[in-house]
């Protein structure tokens, strides 16, 4: 029973959702003491500040304030940075290099200036996370390599890892609301565990490891970072395969345009003693699509092979326009944000990285995880 006075605000976005009990049981009181042919409502509080109204909810009192909104930081294409404050890394990695290329501030601010966001707003959700645990569950049933396991087996041992880890390592998916998400994920992971043993099996490979690290140089530099799976036949023939999740198009278009450069800098560290270079191929882990370009192709069937160039040619590319688009680190020019200026002042070999024909509803691959899209004003700050 209300014996005082009661404020019902109703927040925009819930007027969908079931009424709280609280509320229906005071609109009940408020139809019987106070007879009106209207409904009772909850006022909503945006309306009652934007129009000042504070009769509405007396007794309650509350106060309304203008106040000027600074506007957000406007797109800054390019950054006047002193150039003795930068220098050159002593390591690289498949996606710094693409960083380096594709957005030089980017690579300042995350490689230079060491500007990171909390470790709460790193935590991964949605396809990254989905994308993430799919991975370590290939990992851990397949990183000791060997001889392949039948296809049957090798799903077995998938599902099983797949189960035991789900609340330890993606507990988001193990939650009750979520059941739908981790059975389809799982019938994913298990198809595309089929399709790779499966290819495997018909190409006469067996697995070398799972996350096997890089040991090679680029540049005079270090490389580090790890290959999804690398595979080998026993002619010594090698090949590199790369797990994604989602985006299946658009890494096929990637196989066919020479653009796929993570899977190029994977190749040439990966080469043998002659300078040949492996096969390469995109596993994606949500529909199964196995690519490999007719130029690196693997060995076998099973396969989608489609009209691409060598994975050497795709790395001596990706070389040359680092190379040639880097005066930004050795002199005084300014550090462009690519991603924002018109492709007619990008210098040669940007479109590696970048897409000159871009869509209204697509991104910049370097602006798809960017942490600092609200610096360069790409993202507006409400």
């Amino acid at each position: 029973q209300i014996t005082d006075s009661f404020l019902a605000v109703g927040v925009p976005g819930d007027l969908l959702k079931r009424l709280h009990p609280i509320w229906i049981s005071a609109r009940s009181v408020i139809a019987t003491e106070q007879p009106s042919d209207q409904e009772p409502t909850a006022h909503s509080l945006e309306d009652l500040i934007a129009t000042d109204n504070i009769a509405e909810i007396a007794p309650f009192d509350f106060s309304s304030e203008v106040t000027v909104v600074i506007p957000s930081q406007p797109q800054r294409l390019e950054w006047d940075i002193p150039a003795n404050l930068l220098r050159d890394r002593d390591r690289s990695s498949a996606t710094e290099l693409e960083t380096r290329l594709g957005c030089p501030l980017k690579w300042m601010m995350k490689y230079q200036a060491n500007l990171y966001p909390s470790s709460v707003s790193q935590l991964p959700s949605g396809p990254r996370l989905y994308g993430l645990f799919l991975h370590s569950v290939l990992e851990q049933v397949f990183a000791g390599g060997g001889d392949l396991p039948n296809v049957e087996n090798a799903v077995a041992a998938v599902t099983e890892v797949f189960d035991s880890k789900l609340k330890t390592e993606a507990a988001p998916l193990a939650q009750a609301s979520e059941y739908a998400t981790a059975s389809e994920l799982r019938g994913q992971l298990q198809f595309a565990t089929e399709v790779l043993i499966g290819a495997l099996a018909a190409g006469n490979y067996s697995i070398v490891g799972l996350e096997v690290k890089l040991d090679s140089a680029a540049f005079g530099r270090k490389l580090t970072g790890s290959i999804d799976c690398l595979a080998k036949r026993p002619d010594g023939k090698q090949a590199v395969i790369d797990f994604k999740f989602g985006r299946a198009a658009a890494r096929g278009q990637m196989l066919a345009d020479g653009k796929a450069l993570q899977l190029a800098t994977y190749a040439y560290a990966s080469r043998d003693a002659a300078d040949n270079f492996p096969a390469v191929a995109y596993l994606i882990l949500n529909n199964g699509r196995f690519a490999t370009p007719s130029g690196s192709a693997l060995a076998g069937g099973g396969i989608e092979v489609l009209d691409g160039p060598p994975i050497k040619d795709v790395w001596n590319g990706f070389v040359a326009a680092i190379e040639s688009c880097g005066d930004w680190l050795t002199t005084d020019a300014f550090v462009p944000a690519r991603p924002l200026q018109v492709p007619a002042d990008w210098p040669s070999g940007v479109e590696l990285v970048l897409q000159d024909n871009l869509k209204s509803d697509e991104t910049q691959s370097p602006c798809i995880y960017c942490d600092y899209s609200a610096l360069c004003g790409l993202q507006p700050v409400d």
